[in-house]
């Protein structure tokens, strides 16, 4: 048998033509961004730092002027004049931080003794680390009153730690005895009593001011009633 020849070249199949895939152009990179971004941040605030720099050199230099000007304003004399004035008010305030006035201590004792007791003697001594003990020799009129006078001294922030010795009768009845304290340097301090002073002066001021205000008032009350 003969073989048979294919007369017909149409396909009886449908041809099919595969294309090669297409790449997309890919998108920038996270990475990429955010190095973008971090350069543009570094440049923007070394511009700024470097703008700053310049600003504070300038005030600096402008502030140095000024300095100079000012201490040439001052001649030398005048300077001089100021660290001895400087130097009396230093003087002065030690003086007055440091000095006593014992003087004030009669007006302290006067002010808490009773009218029933009386002091005889006093002895005042400073000791070499600057405290001040007191010895003093009264007499009261009985025990109650020397019991009232010790409470007198207790209840003074002035003294510290008093003490009352060898209490006895007297040929008249009356009741010797000795007292002994320490005594606060702070109370005697000048500083202390002229700020003391200077209060209670401020304070007679104001109450001076407060009634010459009502004055006025009670002389119109007087002539309202008059008429």
């Amino acid at each position: 048998m003969e073989p048979r020849i294919q007369s017909s070249f149409i396909p009886k199949s449908p041809v099919s033509f595969e294309t090669a895939p297409k790449h997309r152009r890919g998108s920038p990179s996270l990475l990429l961004t955010l190095s973008v971004i971090f350069f543009v941040g570094a440049c923007v605030l070394w511009g700024g730092l470097f703008f700053y720099k310049g600003f504070l050199e300038q005030q600096l230099a402008e502030k140095s002027k000024a300095l100079e000007n000012a201490r040439a304003s001052f001649t030398p004399a005048f300077i001089q004049e100021i660290e001895r004035l400087d130097t009396r008010l230093v003087t002065v305030s030690t003086l007055l931080k440091e000095h006593l006035a014992p003087s004030s201590l009669f007006q302290l004792l006067s002010r808490i003794t009773l009218r029933t007791v009386q002091f005889n003697s006093l002895e005042y001594v400073v000791l070499a680390d600057g405290r001040i003990t007191l010895s003093l020799h009264g007499s009261a009129y009985n025990f109650s009153s020397l019991a009232l006078q010790s409470e007198a001294f207790a209840a003074e922030p002035a003294f510290v730690d008093p003490i009352i010795l060898n209490p006895n009768l007297d040929k008249d009845g009356n009741v010797i005895f000795e007292l002994t304290t320490n005594l606060e340097p702070s109370a005697l301090s000048y500083r202390t009593i002229a700020e003391a002073f200077s209060a209670t002066e401020n304070s007679a001021t104001t109450t001076a001011e407060e009634v010459e205000v009502e004055i006025p008032e009670e002389s119109t009350a007087n002539d309202n009633v008059e008429l």
